[in-house]
């Protein structure tokens, strides 16, 4: 079947490039050495996701926080001091950062949350 000459093709211009996504940018506030280490290594392995920092306590944290703003804040409950990693994620959103952005972690699966 042939279209007669007059009627008008329309053409489906190409999608636009999707600009690449930047990485999710994440802070990882966890005291135990081994486990910071290990955590960082696991979040290494995913292209999507770029450790922008570290830090081992509620100080660090704070202060990695207003020096990097992360969209994440993997943050060990149980940090050690006289302050605690809730003490830092409320702190965290007084600042504002989002509190669905602030992923609480602890050692033990059998801990729980205050």
């Amino acid at each position: 079947m042939s279209l007669p000459a007059s009627t008008l093709i329309h053409t489906i211009p190409p999608d636009p490039p999707v600009p690449p996504q930047r990485p999710l940018r994440v802070l990882l506030v966890e005291d135990d050495p081994q486990w910071r280490m290990g955590l960082s290594a696991l979040l290494g392995l995913d292209g999507s996701v770029a450790l922008v920092g570290e830090a081992a306590c509620y100080d660090g944290g704070l202060e990695a926080y207003a020096t990097l703003r992360p969209d994440v804040v993997l943050l060990d409950w149980r940090i050690r001091g006289p302050r605690t990693g809730l003490d830092l994620a409320e702190a965290l959103i007084a600042r504002g950062h989002r509190q669905d952005a602030i992923l609480l972690i602890s050692g033990s699966p059998a801990e729980a949350l205050p």
